[in-house]
This record gives C-alpha cells, structure tokens and sequence, in this order.
C-alpha cells in the first residue's frame, strides 16, 4: 500500500508539472499595438486565453514602471464603429470548386453571425484578380448577401496582392485595431507583391493575420504561418472543408472576446518607452515597447496630403506656371512694341504675291532688319522654319494661324505632362510628347492630300493648257483658260500663278513657287517651257503633249510602285500594334499581369526600351517602302 501511494504521488506530481508547462506554452495574455492611434495617445488589443472580465480594476498598465493615467479598457461590443475592423480574405481560385468553397462560404456566415455587432466587416475575394466585394460595413444583412452566392473562380491564386488589398482597406477605414482572417488551400502565384512586402504593411499598420489553410496537393504552410507569426495572430490548419466552419467558429468568438485598452502617455519625446500590461487574477504579465516620436516630428499617417496640394507642388505645375507667366509677359512686349503703322500698299499687295520669300530676303535685307520687333510672329518668320511651317498650314487649308496652333500645342503638351504625371509618375511625360506627333500628322496628312489630289489633276489640266495654245492663246491666257476649268486645289495654284504674272513676276518665277508648294517636280518642266517661249518662241503645244505623256507614265510607275509595297506598309502597322494590342488583351483578361512593368525600376526600363524599339522599327519599314519615282 505504501508503494501505490508512492507511485501516486509522483503521478500527480508529473501531471501537475505538465499542466502548468502547457500553461505557460498557451501564453495567456496576449498584447497587439494597434495601428489607428497617434501619440500621445496610445491603444493596445488585449486577448485573454481564458475568460475574464477586463475593467479599470483589475487591469493595471505601466510604462517605464509608472502607472498609466486616462486608462479606458472597451470591451468588443462597446467599441465604436472604427475602433475595430475586421477584412475576410477567400481564396477563390479553381482548385476551390465544389465543396471547398460552399464550406468556405459556410463558415464565413458563421464567423459573421459570431461577430460583435459594432465590429465592421469588410470581405476580398481572390485568384488571379482581388476584388472587394463587401467595403467596411456593420450591416450583418449586406454581409451575409455578399456571401450568399456563390462567386465565379477563376485562375491564379495573388495571396500576397489579396493581403496587400486588406491591409489597405484597414487602413483607408481608419480602424484602430484591425484584423485578417486568411483562407486559402494553396501557394501564392502571380502576385505582384513579395512575401516580404506585405509583411512590412502589416507591421507598419500593426494588422492581426489569422490564418487558415485548407490542405491540398499546392498548400504552402509556411507562408501561412510567416503571415500569422509576424503579426500575434494564429495559424489553424483544416484536414479537409468540412472543418472550416469549426475553426471559423472559434475565430469569431475569440474576436469578439477582444479588448481594448487605451490611455494618453505622457512621455516627453524621443524615449523608449516599456509598457507593461497584467491582469489580477491572470498568471504573467506581457510587454511592449515603442519610441516616442522626436519633437518636432509628425507622426506618419496624421495628415494625408490632397491632389490639389500634391498638384500644386510639383515642379511640372512650378514649370507651367513659368512658361505662362513667361508667355504673358511676352505678350505685353509684343502688344507694346507692335507696328501701328505699318499697313501700307506692301503689306495689300503681299497677299496676292506669292515669290518665294527666301528671295525677296536677299533683296530687302534692310527693310526686314527694320520689322524685327513687329510681333511675336514677325520674330518668327525669320526663323528657316517658319517659312514652310506657315506655307505647310496654308496649303493644308487650316483656318488658324501659325503662331496660334503652336502655342496651343505647346501648352496642351504641358499640361498633358502635369496630368498624365499624377497618373503614370515621371513616364507620364512619355505619352504626353505624343500630342506634337499628332498635330505634326493630322497637318502632314492633310497637306499630302492636297499635294496627291494636284498631281493628279496634273495632266488634265497641261491637256487643256496644251489645246488652248493650239488655239491661239498666249502661256498665260491659256493657263487663264485652266484655271476657269480646272478643280480645286489646281485652280487656287494657277490662279495664283496668273496674279504673280500680272503684278510683274516672270511666268517661271510664278510655276517655281508652285513647284514648291505642291512639291511636284513634273510642272518644272511647264516652267522650263515657258522660259524657251519668252526666250526663243518654240511651239510650245507640241511640247506640253510631250510633257502629258511622260506625266501620265509617271504616275502610273507611281500607282505601281504603291501597289507593290502596299504589303510592307500594312506590315509596318501590323508590328507597330502588335504589342499594344497584347498589352491591352492581357490588361483585360488578367489585370495586374503587367503590373511590374510600371512598379519596378528595371520593368520601367524595359518598357522604355521596348518602345524605342517599336517606334524605331516602324520608321526604318516606312523608310524602306517609301520608294522616291
């Protein structure tokens, strides 16, 4: 008897050594710093292992030794709205159909139904696109309604992109404590974000991660627990789908067991501070530490600057504001200095004279010495630009005048700047210097046209000059009989040719001009005609026909030559929109897919290179099948 009472001892003393080690490994205080509060005021969630009413009494917090003062202990169902938050992630990828994400959304009405009804909800669905189906909310009903249906799956599983997403939520709700509550039964693939990455914003908002993986043939259960560890959440694990709703049974109770408890510090700044926090009744005692902020300092997250603020100190509105105020200033000069005299019987005449200005310069170099402060667009027309700029704008038939286009592009470039870098950051200025390429081609292409349509009228109308010689007419009464028959833009450039000829030019000085306005080297030729009729009074009928029908073979060498490399043209639009065409597919069927292309300094890289790459592609193609006859 004496030995059974012996061996009894030393078994209940075992168990007692066991009972208070498991104790001890059940940790039964645990402290989370909240995320929501800014110093001096200070806030911290409290969870028990074993029930306990917390109050003011039995809750004794001190930091650096001294008690606290202002102490407040809420409990969860009388914290206010943003005082506690929690986001449910699901994983809806495809390896979840059938009854895995029934259960799924089974349990979730149960942690929902578990809930404090003060405490806001908000849920984020995922596979290869995160999406927010229920914002923050205390709405049990609107709640339970987004997890009634059951959600369309979909390839991928972006864990990392759907805790990312989560943490934001908490953090644009202005939550003072929040919580995740993870579910997936598989590894992360195809998120843009990195383990390491999200596990800095939950720090940084002090976001609780409860974790709960579902095992499956792809179940990474180390990422799940790196996710709860970092955090003082917990991993659960369930062998199969039908145990989720246990887990996310005791999940919603333990939630809505929380406390929290808040005081004002009254450290002066720049000290580490030692809060301690023990509960009577309640073995232990847990820590924390922090650092007061450095005087002087904002706490981060206090104040969130706006669009207009950000818009208005950016050194693209700073370079804006320049150029306006420049142009303004501009403007006061040219309306001071403009001529107020100057509209004499020249200037009338100019309108109707069209010789080429490059030889009037040679001639009255004086006399435009003396114009350079007439205006702004007077200062310009010096320029070896202005001249076929202007001229181009003329032919085009567009209404508004030179200076004003460029200025209006000028500034709609920078301003497209300014937008387009509050959206896409410094590449912004990328798709921006897009609008003077536009402007140069709508103009181009419509000068081509008028150009086109001229040539092609071309030896109709040397016809018509050709039979109006043989009946008797001089070279320019017959181009006067052209230009009564002949269609637009033939007409305005003969009629022009013909007042050149009446206010004293020579008739080849007249056809130069217009050889270089419509850039067609086959009317040289009529202008040569013209100069061996005033020189020498060759039949010059007989040589216009001549000139028809080499026209004529021209154009159609020309007709021929467009036909045969009308391939590579079309190719050359065809690899110009290939890979935009690709970008735009794969933005829509798997949004985020190009996501490090904009994030990462080497994907913007690439980027930029493979657009040099395109846009240089595409000229050396137009290059080699724009063919010269």
């Amino acid at each position: 008897m004496r030995r059974l009472g012996v061996i009894a001892a030393v078994v209940a003393a075992v168990a007692s050594l066991a009972g208070a080690a498991h104790a001890a490994g059940q940790a039964p205080i645990k402290l989370i710093e909240a995320g929501g509060a800014r110093f001096p005021d200070r806030s911290y969630v409290v969870s028990l292992s074993q029930g306990h009413a917390l109050t003011t009494r039995n809750v004794h917090v001190t930091e650096n030794g001294a008690p606290v003062t202002g102490l407040a202990v809420i409990p969860a169902d009388a914290a206010k709205q943003r005082q506690l938050g929690v986001v449910l992630a699901i994983d809806t990828s495809e390896s979840m159909y059938g009854r895995p994400i029934v259960n799924a959304l089974e349990a979730a009405r149960t942690f929902v139904q578990h809930r404090n009804p003060n405490q806001q909800l908000a849920i984020v669905t995922f596979d290869g696109t995160v999406r927010v189906i229920q914002p923050f909310t205390t709405d049990s009903a609107a709640i339970l309604r987004s997890l009634s249906r059951v959600p369309q799956l979909g390839h991928g599983t972006h864990l990392y992109d759907a805790v990312g997403k989560a943490v934001a939520l908490i953090r644009d709700a202005h939550v003072e404590a929040g919580s995740m509550v993870v579910l997936t039964d598989g590894a992360d693939v195809g998120s843009s974000a990195s383990l390491a990455s999200v596990q800095a914003q939950i720090a940084t908002q002090h976001v609780r991660v409860f974790s709960v993986g579902l095992v499956s043939k792809t179940f990474n259960r180390t990422v799940l627990e790196a996710l709860a560890g970092a955090s003082g959440g917990s991993y659960q694990e369930a062998g199969t789908s039908s145990d989720l709703e246990s887990i996310f049974d005791r999940l919603g109770y333990r939630l809505a067991g929380d406390y929290l408890i808040a005081y004002r510090s009254l450290a002066s700044p720049g000290r580490r501070m030692h809060v301690v926090v023990s509960v009577d009744g309640v073995p232990g005692a847990v820590a924390a530490d922090y650092v007061t902020p450095a005087l002087g300092s904002q706490p981060g997250g206090i104040y969130h600057r706006s669009i207009v603020s950000s818009l208005l100190s950016s050194s693209l509105v700073l370079a804006l504001l320049v150029l306006l105020a420049a142009l303004f200033v501009a403007a006061i000069v040219v309306w001071i200095l403009r001529p107020r005299s100057r509209t004499g019987v020249r200037t009338r005449v100019g309108a109707f004279v069209s010789i080429d200005r490059r030889d009037r310069k040679a001639k009255r170099s004086s006399m435009l010495s003396d114009e350079l402060l007439a205006g702004a667009e007077r200062s310009l027309s010096q320029l070896t630009w202005w001249d076929r700029y202007a001229t181009s704008l003329d032919i085009a038939g567009v209404g508004a005048p030179p200076l004003q286009i460029l200025l209006g592009t000028g500034l709609a470039t920078v301003a497209a700047m300014v937008l387009f870098s509050l959206v896409l950051g410094p590449l912004g200025i990328l798709p921006a210097l897009g609008i003077p390429m536009i402007v140069y081609s709508y103009i181009r292409s419509r000068l081509d046209r008028v150009r086109t349509r001229f040539a092609e009228q071309l030896p109709d109308n040397l016809e018509v000059l050709a039979a109006a010689l043989r009946a008797g007419h001089s070279l320019v009464g017959a181009l006067s009989a052209v230009v009564e028959a002949a269609p637009e833009p033939s007409r305005a450039e003969f009629q022009r040719v013909i007042a050149d000829e009446q206010l004293g030019a020579s008739l080849e000085e007249a056809l130069n001009v217009v050889i270089v306005r419509m850039a067609n080297r086959d009317l040289d030729q009529v202008a040569i005609v013209a100069r061996l009729q005033q020189e020498t009074g060759s039949s010059s009928a007989e040589v216009l026909e001549r000139v028809v029908d080499t026209v004529r073979s021209r154009m159609e060498l020309r007709r021929l030559v467009s036909t045969l490399t009308a391939q590579g043209r079309i190719s050359r639009w065809i690899l110009t929109l290939i890979p935009v065409g690709l970008a735009l597919i794969l933005s829509v069927l798997s949004p985020g897919y190009l996501t490090p292309l904009f994030d990462h300094g080497l994907g913007k890289a690439m980027l930029v290179a493979a657009s040099v790459m395109v846009i240089a592609g595409s000229l050396v193609i137009k290059k080699i099948v724009n063919i010269k006859v």
